[in-house]
C-alpha cells in the first residue's frame, strides 16, 4: 500500500514540477537536392543511396530508382520518390493520359481503391487505400510525366486525414524535378 502511496506521490510531484509535461519537439523540415528533383521533407529523414526498382505500365517493366525517406514522424509512414526514364517506345505507346492511366489501372489490380484523383500539372494525384494483413494503409501518390522522365511521389499513413495535414501537403508542393 505505501508502494502504491509513493509512486502516485512521485507522479504528482514530477508533474507538477514541470517534467511530465515536456514534449519533444518536432523534427525539422529537411530539404534535399538529387541530381533528377528537390523536394522537402516534413521530418525525419533518413539518407539513403538509391535502389533499382521497378515499375510496371501495362505488362512492360521499368526500371526506376528509388529514394526511400524512412518514417517521417510516429504518426506517418514512408515516403518514396521514384524516377524512370521512359524509352521512347513507351513514350509513344502511352502518351500522358494513356501512361496515367496505365499506372493507375495497375493500382486498381493490386486491389487498391482509389479515393480522389486530381489533376496536377504533368500529371494526377491519387489517394487510395490498400489493404494488407488485415491493416489498411493510405497513400498519396502522384505521378508527373516530365520530358523523358516519369516521376512516383509517395507518401503512406496509417490515417488518412494525416495526408491532408499542411505539412505533408507542403512536402508534394515542393517537389521540383531538376532539369535533365
Amino acid at each position: 500500500m505505501q508502494r502504491r502511496w509513493l509512486v502516485g506521490g512521485l507522479s504528482l510531484l514530477l508533474t507538477s514540477c514541470g517534467v511530465g509535461l515536456v514534449k519533444t519537439a518536432a523534427p525539422l523540415p529537411v530539404a534535399v537536392t538529387t541530381p533528377e528533383f528537390s523536394v522537402t521533407y516534413p521530418g525525419a529523414f533518413r539518407q539513403s543511396d538509391p535502389t533499382n526498382s521497378t515499375i510496371y505500365i501495362g505488362k512492360q517493366g521499368l526500371i526506376t530508382k528509388a529514394y526511400d525517406a524512412g518514417r517521417l514522424a510516429p504518426t506517418v509512414g514512408y515516403t518514396s520518390i521514384l524516377v524512370s526514364e521512359l524509352p521512347r517506345e513507351i513514350l509513344q505507346q502511352y502518351p500522358p493520359p494513356k501512361l496515367i492511366a496505365a499506372l493507375t489501372a495497375d493500382l486498381q489490380q493490386k486491389r487498391a481503391k482509389i479515393l480522389k484523383n486530381r489533376p496536377r500539372p504533368n500529371g494526377q494525384s491519387l489517394t487510395i487505400s490498400l489493404e494488407r494483413n488485415g491493416e489498411t494503409n493510405f497513400t498519396r501518390l502522384d505521378y508527373l510525366l516530365i520530358g523523358k522522365r516519369l516521376f512516383q511521389v509517395t507518401l503512406s499513413t496509417k490515417k488518412l486525414e494525416n495526408l491532408e495535414e499542411p505539412d505533408y501537403q507542403n512536402f508534394f508542393n515542393s517537389f521540383k524535378p531538376q532539369s535533365p
